[in-house]
């Protein structure tokens, strides 16, 4: 019976030690193509003048690529967007449905 008890425990850690060889290390690289890979603030004025035309600004700004958040002042007439994104692309894109210029 001894045999039969030793075959048993060896068949037992073959199985853990074939177990233990399946796990695998993964290394991952990630490659971020952005312009920096950091949050940018592009803070503008725009020829805002009612709602109607804060609408269309908020309605561009939230189909932009890269943009996290965005807040438009009507009063001050300052749209403030956040996000992966250029001053300058940010501009020219807000410049096609008003007029735009940066300030910070």
């Amino acid at each position: 019976m001894g045999g039969v008890a030793s075959e048993l425990v060896g068949a037992s850690r073959e199985r853990q030690s074939r177990k233990r060889k399946q796990f695998h290390t993964v290394e991952l690289k990630v490659r971020m193509d952005c312009d920096g890979c950091e949050l940018k603030v592009v803070v503008m004025k725009v020829a805002i003048h009612c709602q109607g035309c804060a609408g269309k600004v908020r309605k561009h700004i939230s189909k932009m690529e890269g943009v996290t958040s965005f807040s438009i002042d009507l009063e001050s007439k300052k749209v403030t967007v956040m996000g992966h994104v250029s001053p300058a692309g940010v501009l020219e894109s807000i410049s096609k449905v008003k007029k735009a210029e940066l300030l910070a």
